[in-house]
């Protein structure tokens, strides 16, 4: 397996690039927080799948399923994003579905539905069950994954696209609804 790396994403050198700042970070309510967590997994999935599809970065199975597992993380802090929002309590768990059900009660109506297969997407399958299948080789028996799988990075690329534009217009209507206070 090789690396599609270049030189200057691994310089040998100490090249320093400046520091990164959150100089807002405390002026940010919770909410947005994981709004703006879940859009950097978002974001960098689909920077992933992007060099796949142009042939920059590996086109390896598992280098798909490190995508896919940022894409499912920024579906989670997404729709944890919107039950925060909305004043309640962080759900501890990684339920895809039950957090989907959760937001869903609390932002009914078609201008808070998503483009992107949002039910493909948290649909638990038990050839593939989330979150294990994109994080790890073997299922929670040490039993490696033995089902076919393939990846489109083509089709991934448009799907984050659509959520990626999802995110953009689903939050501020979040918000909308459910406007924090002065801080």
């Amino acid at each position: 397996m090789s690396s599609k790396m270049s030189d200057s994403q691994c310089p040998s050198d100490n090249t320093r690039q400046d520091s990164l700042y959150s100089r807002d970070y405390d002026d940010l309510d919770p909410a947005s927080h994981w709004f703006a967590l879940a859009k950097a997994y978002l974001d960098n999935s689909l920077y992933l799948f992007s060099g796949m599809r142009e042939g920059s970065l590996n086109r390896s199975i598992y280098h798909a399923k490190a995508a896919a597992f940022l894409f499912e993380q920024s579906i989670e802090l997404f729709l944890k994003a919107g039950i925060v929002q909305a004043g309640k309590e962080i759900p501890i768990h990684h339920d895809l579905e039950k957090l989907y059900q959760q937001f869903s009660n609390l932002y009914p109506g078609k201008r808070y539905e998503f483009r992107g297969s949002l039910q493909e997407a948290i649909h638990s399958d038990p050839n593939h069950p989330y979150p294990e299948f994109t994080r790890y080789p073997a299922n929670r028996h040490g039993r490696l994954f033995n089902t076919p799988t393939h990846f489109s990075p083509d089709i991934w690329h448009e799907e984050l696209c659509l959520f990626s534009q999802d995110y953009d217009r689903i939050e501020p209507l979040l918000k909308e609804r459910y406007p924090v206070g002065p801080r």
